[in-house]
């Protein structure tokens, strides 16, 4: 890993501003880097946020020796293909809740995770839920 983290998000959404702001208070120095399906908008979000890179695919991004971490943040349809593209990469991975569709498409994800030794994690904001 690179001295100073280096996380992208997949998706240029409402949770990747949600996190990336609380991501540049908890840690100032980290890289922050987007990724959408079109420059423009992961350009904007870069701006906005004072993102370190932009990138007009989630392949550009993946495929990045630089970016350590990943944050899928995308429509849950999205989250097996990137979240296994991740792992295949090295990539270590956090993941926004839902995780995945199905068990079948959970137990794929998991499978690339453990066999590319990466770490990873779901976005989850409760550790007990009160009735």
């Amino acid at each position: 890993m690179n001295p100073v983290p280096h996380i992208c998000f997949l998706g240029c959404g409402q949770m990747a501003e949600r996190h990336s702001r609380l991501l540049r208070k908890l840690y100032p120095s980290m890289h922050i880097s987007f990724a959408s399906r079109e420059l423009d908008r992961a350009e904007k979000y870069r701006l906005k946020l004072k993102g370190f890179k932009a990138y007009g695919s989630y392949k550009d991004a993946l495929s990045d020796p630089s970016v350590d971490i990943v944050f899928i943040v995308t429509p849950h349809a999205l989250h097996s293909e990137l979240g296994i593209a991740a792992a295949q990469e090295g990539k270590h991975i956090i993941v926004e809740k839902p995780v995945t569709r199905t068990e079948k498409e959970l137990d794929e994800l998991l499978a690339a995770v453990k066999k590319k030794k990466v770490r990873f994690t779901v976005a989850e904001n409760y550790l007990y839920k009160p009735a």
